[in-house]
C-alpha cells in the first residue's frame, strides 16, 4: 500500500477539507442570519408593542391630569386649578427627569484605570 490511493491524495484531501470548511462556514452564517432575523422579528413585535403601550399610559395620565384639575376647580377655581396640576406634574416630570439623567450619567461613565 502506497502513501496514494487513486484520489486520496494530499492536494485532493486538503481541497476536499477546504471546500467543507467553505460548505460549513457558509452554513454557520445562514444559520446567524435566519437566527438573526427572527430576533429582529421578535424584536419589532415588542417594540411595537411597548410603543401602543406608552401611548395609552399617557392617554390614561392625561385624562388624570383633566380629572385633577375638574375635581380642584370647585374649590380654588378652573385657571388656579389647571395651574397647580400643570405645575405638579412638570415639577415630578423634571425631578424624573433628572434622576435619569443621572443614572444615565453614572452607567455610561468612563472611568480611568491606573
Amino acid at each position: 500500500m502506497g502513501e496514494r490511493d487513486g484520489d486520496d491524495s494530499i492536494a485532493a484531501l486538503v481541497a476536499r477539507l477546504v471546500d467543507q470548511a467553505d460548505r460549513y462556514a457558509r452554513a454557520e452564517l445562514r444559520f446567524a442570519r435566519a437566527l438573526l432575523i427572527e430576533r429582529l422579528i421578535a424584536a419589532r413585535v415588542g417594540a411595537i408593542c411597548l410603543v401602543v403601550a406608552l401611548v395609552l399610559l399617557l392617554g390614561a395620565l392625561i385624562a388624570l391630569l383633566v380629572g385633577l384639575i375638574l375635581a380642584a376647580a370647585p374649590v380654588m377655581g378652573t385657571l388656579a386649578a389647571t395651574v397647580v396640576v400643570t405645575g405638579a406634574a412638570i415639577s415630578a416630570a423634571g425631578i424624573l427627569g433628572w434622576i435619569a439623567l443621572r443614572q444615565l450619567n453614572h452607567a455610561t461613565r468612563v472611568e480611568k484605570r491606573p
